[in-house]
């Protein structure tokens, strides 16, 4: 069984990845260690109060409404910076 303080380090890991990235939530659970992907719901459900795929969702729509892009390599730019210069 996992620390609280190792749980929160995972979860805080993935809410990066699932707002930066497109990778599947499956792959996401494994690279932040988890060997299944219901604990790491279970788990980042806990922490969160949401399920990863609705942060996910929620996190898409703060950069939307921000104007900010995501490339393929994870940096964002603000598209009303980048239009100025």
């Amino acid at each position: 069984m996992l620390h609280p303080a190792d749980r929160l380090i995972r979860v805080t890991h993935a809410k990066k990845l699932l707002a930066r990235g497109d990778l599947p939530i499956t792959l996401i659970s494994i690279n932040v260690g988890y060997n299944d992907v219901t604990t790491f719901e279970r788990n980042f459900r806990k922490i969160v109060r949401e399920s990863p795929t609705a942060y996910r969702r929620k996190m898409r729509r703060a950069y939307r409404a921000h104007n900010i892009t995501i490339s393929a390599d994870n940096s964002t730019t603000n598209a009303e910076t980048t239009a100025e210069h």
